[in-house]
């Protein structure tokens, strides 16, 4: 069987995510939403709130393609000061796909999901993927 098609998604993520780590493995996949939740995220600047829930967004659509292994990397742990030295990501918010890093103006939900899509088609399944 070929191996998945590996996706890290890379940002500075407000420290109430990481309430939800004993219930769920991570609760970008598991959407498990505490309903403190909300009002944390109330505090913080508008572009990290629509940052984070694009991340949100591309974690669980890219998670539920057969074939993709998600993987979510702070920005402030150990793992993330690596990648941001190896791929130059600063702290704004990230998605890796087996080395390709879309950033800034280049992050986008369709941009990265059809790249993805395309991927898995051509490595897991063996199709080439045809049109524009």
């Amino acid at each position: 069987m070929p191996r998945p098609v590996r996706v890290t998604i890379y940002g500075l993520f407000p420290t109430v995510y990481s309430m939800c780590a004993p219930c769920c493995a991570r609760d970008y996949l598991a959407l498990c939403r505490p309903s403190h939740q909300v009002d944390q995220l109330g505090e913080y600047p508008e572009k990290l709130r629509r940052n984070q829930r694009l991340l949100e967004l591309l974690a669980f659509r890219l998670g539920s393609i057969r074939g993709v292994r998600v993987e979510v990397v702070s920005a402030d742990s150990l793992k993330g000061v690596l990648l941001a030295a190896r791929y130059r990501l600063g702290l704004g918010p990230a998605v890796i796909v087996e080395g390709r890093v879309f950033k800034g103006r280049d992050l986008g939900y369709g941009k990265v999901v059809r790249y993805v899509e395309e991927l898995v088609a051509e490595k897991v399944w063996g199709a080439r993927a045809t049109g524009p």
